[in-house]
Order: C-alpha cells, then sequence, then structure tokens
C-alpha cells in the first residue's frame, strides 16, 4: 500500500514489455534525477526519495518537479511504478494550526482576519497542489519515455 496523497500509477504489462527489472527501471529514474539536478536522492530496496531542497528551484518555471517519492512493484507479472508527492500537505499544517487558535476562545483575531487566512491558505495551497500534480504527471510520463525507450534498446 502507498500511503502518497498525490500518486500516478505507470503500468508496464508483461505481454507488452516481458520482464521487467525493477531496479534496473529505478536506476533510469535515478540517473534522470541525477542529471536534472536535484540534490537529494535517497534509494532505497523498491523506492527513490528525492528533493530539490534550495530556493532558486521555485522560481524556475520549466519544471515544476521540486520532491516526491518513486516506488516500483511487481504485481502479476508486470511492473507497476508509482509516483506522487507528500510534501503539498506540510504547507497545511500552520494554517491549520492558525486557524485553531484563532476560533479558540482566547484568540484576538476578528472574524475578517480568520476569513483572510482561510482565503490565503486557499490560493497557497491550492495553487501548489495544481503545480504539484501537473508535475508529477509530466514526470510519469517522463517515467514511461525512459522506461520504453530502454527497453526498445535492448530488444
Amino acid at each position: 500500500m502507498t500511503l502518497l496523497p498525490i500518486q500516478f500509477w505507470t503500468k508496464f504489462k508483461k505481454k507488452e514489455f516481458g520482464e521487467l527489472n525493477p531496479s534496473e527501471s529505478l536506476d533510469l529514474i535515478e540517473n534522470y534525477l541525477n542529471e536534472q539536478g536535484f540534490n537529494y536522492i535517497k534509494r532505497k530496496d523498491n523506492k527513490i526519495v528525492f528533493h530539490k531542497y534550495n530556493f532558486w528551484t521555485l522560481l524556475d518555471v520549466k519544471s515544476f518537479l521540486v520532491s516526491g517519492i518513486v516506488k516500483t512493484k511487481i504485481k502479476n507479472g508486470s511492473l507497476i511504478v508509482i509516483n506522487g508527492n507528500w510534501m503539498i500537505f506540510l504547507l497545511a499544517i500552520p494554517f491549520l494550526i492558525l486557524i485553531l487558535t484563532a476560533k479558540s476562545k482566547f484568540s484576538t483575531l476578528e472574524k475578517s482576519d480568520v476569513e483572510m487566512i482561510w482565503g490565503v491558505f486557499a490560493f497557497i495551497f491550492g495553487g501548489n497542489l495544481i503545480f504539484r500534480v501537473i508535475a508529477h504527471i509530466s514526470f510519469s510520463e517522463t517515467i514511461k519515455d525512459l522506461i520504453e525507450k530502454n527497453h526498445t534498446q535492448k530488444h
């Protein structure tokens, strides 16, 4: 089970691609991430965790992909690659804390202040969510292209 709020599954069927090695697929993805300049890439048995942790990444309009996880597994002989992200929901924590404290009986914030906080939260969270979804859809297509290209070169 994959506990990622944003996730995309790419399935490579055995009858179309034959036996695909999950480790080789992760090697391809890891090399791609290195070429794209990701600062943090942590590889485990069946997954890669990656992140570009610098401020200038936010200003890079060519790529919205900042962080995420890529997992591979074999199911019924087919390779399944799952990529996704959890970081977007970390943005919600400070806003939710602020809103919860604003609604307490000890709060000095007025109703209009709380409404303004909700508006800013909706704008930042919603915009970031849309960009993350676009980034991971694009990354899913890149993964598909990498694995298909590697498979056709071998055969």
